[in-house]
C-alpha cells in the first residue's frame, strides 16, 4: 500500500479501510498484532523518525498509520 497518493480526507478514509483489510487478510506480514503493540509502534516511529514535516498533511497521517504495521 502506498501512502504518497493520499491527498484528502477521502483518500485517508479509503487508505484506513485498505489497511484494516490488509490486517485481516495478511496478519503474517504484520509485526504488531494487538492494538497496544500497534500504537506503541506508531509512538516509537514518530519519536525516532526524522522524516516528519513541520506541517503534516493527509499523507503524513497515512505514513504514521502504516508505520504501525512494521515498526518494532
Amino acid at each position: 500500500m502506498k501512502t504518497e497518493s493520499i491527498n484528502s480526507k477521502e483518500d485517508l478514509v479509503s487508505f484506513i479501510d485498505k489497511l484494516k483489510n490488509d490486517f485481516e487478510t495478511n496478519k503474517t506480514e504484520w509485526e504488531n498484532l494487538s492494538l497496544d503493540d500497534y500504537l506503541e509502534a506508531i509512538k516509537g516511529w514518530v519519536e525516532d523518525t526524522n522524516s516528519l514535516p513541520s506541517n503534516p498533511n493527509w499523507n503524513t497521517f497515512a505514513e504514521i498509520l502504516m508505520a504501525g504495521k512494521y515498526y518494532e
